[in-house]
């Protein structure tokens, strides 16, 4: 099957500058517009002043300063926050249903994988769509 592409604005964030630039190397070559973050509160700032040009924010969960669920924390507090997707190296023991409260409409475990990022990434986005 082929890989889902798209077109969205899509935030990623990871503190491993390499992962982030992998991430944004991914999602830029499947058509999205991609900003990438190796800081988590700078990621903040920018999606608090971008709010309404973000389509979606891929973020690392285990992260120095905001963590991906402080992160989405701080998303919800705003006006229509966009989806997020959380990648994470661990499975801390969350679901979905433990995160879908918080905006999190996917949990990803690393290594994430094109085919794996791709479809996430189009499936966050057509669900909130729709929904």
């Amino acid at each position: 099957p082929a890989i889902p592409t798209g077109h969205e604005h899509v935030v990623y964030v990871d503190d491993e500058g390499f992962l982030v630039d992998i991430g944004t190397e991914i999602l830029r070559g499947l058509g999205y517009q991609v900003t990438g973050f190796t800081d988590s509160q700078e990621a903040l700032e920018y999606l608090r002043s971008h709010l309404a040009e973000v389509d979606l924010v891929v973020s690392d969960m285990t992260m120095p300063r905001l963590t991906g669920i402080e992160l989405a924390r701080e998303l919800r507090t705003l006006d229509n926050p966009p989806p997020m997707l959380i990648c994470t190296g661990h499975n801390e023991g969350l679901t979905r249903t433990d995160v879908a409260p918080l905006g999190i409409h996917a949990l990803l475990m690393k290594p994430v994988t094109v085919n794996k990022l791709s479809e996430a990434v189009r499936s966050v986005l057509e669900s909130h769509r729709h929904g």
